[in-house]
C-alpha cells in the first residue's frame, strides 16, 4: 500500500512539474530570449532549410542564377558601376564593433528584379570572394567574439528574403 502511495506522489509531482514548465517556465524563457518561439524556429528554418548560395533558383547564386534564364531572355540590369557602389555599400555596412542592419535592408528594398540582386552578388563575389548570402549572415568575422555576433540576425535575414522572393525574376 505504501508503494502505491509513493507511485500516485510520483505521478502528482511529474503531472505538477510538467504543467509548471508549460505555464509558467517556458513562457518566461522565450519573454528573456533564452528560449526560441516557435515563429522564432521558423524563421531559422527557412534561413537554413537550403544553401541558398548554391541554389539555381536564387539570385544570391550570382551568375549561376543569370545563366538560369531562359536564352535571349533580355532583362534590365545594372550598370557595373551601380553594382560596385552597391556591393561596397553592403561591405561597408558591416563592422567588427556593429552592424548597420537598418541599411542593408535599405539597399535591398531599393532593387527592381531577382536578376539585379544577382547582378550584384556576382560582383560581391568578384570584389570580396565572399558569396553575399554567407556574408550576410556572418559580416566580417574575423575571430571568436565577432564569429559569434558578427552577421545580421535570422530576423533581418529573413526580411532580405522576403524582400528578394517577392521581386520578379527579370523585367
Amino acid at each position: 500500500m505504501n508503494q502505491i502511495k509513493q507511485n500516485q506522489d510520483l505521478i502528482k509531482f511529474l503531472v505538477i512539474s510538467v504543467a509548471g514548465y508549460f505555464l509558467i517556465i517556458k513562457p518566461i524563457l522565450e519573454k528573456l530570449g533564452i528560449k526560441k518561439t516557435n515563429e522564432e524556429i521558423q524563421e531559422v528554418e527557412l534561413i537554413n532549410k537550403e544553401n541558398i548560395s548554391s541554389s539555381l533558383s536564387t539570385p544570391f547564386s550570382g551568375s549561376v542564377f543569370l545563366k538560369s534564364f531562359p536564352k535571349n531572355q533580355k532583362y534590365t540590369s545594372i550598370t557595373l558601376s551601380s553594382a560596385k557602389n552597391i556591393a561596397k555599400g553592403i561591405y561597408d555596412s558591416f563592422s567588427n564593433f556593429g552592424d548597420n542592419e537598418q541599411k542593408v535592408i535599405g539597399i535591398f528594398k531599393q532593387f527592381n528584379t531577382q536578376a539585379q540582386v544577382a547582378v550584384v552578388a556576382n560582383i560581391f563575389y568578384k570584389t570580396y570572394s565572399k558569396d553575399l548570402w554567407s556574408f550576410l549572415k556572418k559580416g566580417k568575422s574575423s575571430n571568436v567574439i565577432t564569429d559569434l555576433y558578427g552577421g545580421l540576425n535570422n530576423q533581418d535575414l529573413n526580411t532580405i528574403l522576403n524582400i528578394v522572393q517577392k521581386l520578379p525574376k527579370y523585367k
